[in-house]
């Protein structure tokens, strides 16, 4: 239990000083402390954790998958799903732009 509280002070200490430096980095000079700043999941520490998460996933995934059997009947799932993140995505630009536009 130790060794797994240091890790995670090591850890914490090192993304922490990664966040700062990216923020100092970024940040123009006399730029006013983003509002969501205190958010929860609004960190850098939790930014990089869930993206180390995601890429164990990805990584253990295309090891395991290959040895799996292929499910059938599932093109029209993916057919649907396509289909939804067009709409999706051309909302989300359509609003982006109406919004850009309007301010």
């Amino acid at each position: 239990l130790n060794t797994m509280e240091e890790f995670l002070t090591t850890y914490y200490s090192l993304t922490d000083k990664i966040g700062v430096a990216l923020i100092e980095w970024a940040r123009p000079k006399d730029w006013p402390v983003s509002p969501t700043e205190s958010w929860p999941l609004t960190d850098f520490r939790t930014a990089f954790t869930i993206a180390l998460g995601y890429l164990a996933f990805v990584f253990i995934g295309r090891t395991i998958m290959p040895f799996l059997p292929a499910i059938p009947g599932l093109y029209p799932f993916k057919f649907l799903y396509n289909i939804a993140q067009v709409m999706l995505c051309s909302y989300m630009c359509i609003e982006s732009a109406v919004q850009a536009y309007n301010s």
